[in-house]
């Protein structure tokens, strides 16, 4: 049980309770445990730092790739960009949209990098959908498909 002791505010003469004996006492215990008992901590612990030399950072997959281009001419892409047939562009479904993508064709060793605005393809067993231009510069026109790395 609480014990208040009454005083008298100077500037009002107001009657205010104030804390006393016992119940003072033990808010400050309290407050004394609380302060130390959150002070106390572990010292820190050393973490080995994992060896990245070697590693690259580059993360590859290998299959097959499509282009798509005239359909989707200046029909906007996931990424919210007009869809230009004629820029070095491409679909994945699960690389973060505005990743650089380095596509090598296996067939010819042709490559260049193309950046991903879109999602897709949804052709099973394909990893990559191309722009027009990405597909010319691979030399994928013809074919329609090649096996690439990414």
């Amino acid at each position: 049980m609480l014990t208040y002791r009454r005083s008298t505010c100077r500037c009002s003469g107001q009657i205010i309770p104030t804390l006393s004996g016992p119940a003072l006492l033990r808010l400050w215990l309290a407050s004394g445990l609380f302060f130390f008992s959150s002070a106390c901590s572990l010292p820190p612990t050393k973490v080995k730092a994992p060896d990245l030399s070697s590693t690259t950072g580059v993360a590859t997959q290998t299959g097959i790739a499509s282009w798509y281009g005239p359909g989707f001419h200046g029909r906007p892409t996931a990424s919210g960009a007009i869809y230009n047939q004629n820029e070095l562009t491409a679909a994945h479904q699960t690389l973060p949209l505005g990743t650089s993508v380095m596509v090598t064709n296996l067939d010819n060793g042709r490559s260049t990098e193309v950046t991903v605005n879109d999602r897709g393809p949804f052709a099973k067993g394909r990893i990559l959908d191309l722009s027009y231009a990405a597909a010319k510069t691979l030399g994928m026109i013809g074919p329609g498909t090649i096996p690439v790395r990414i």
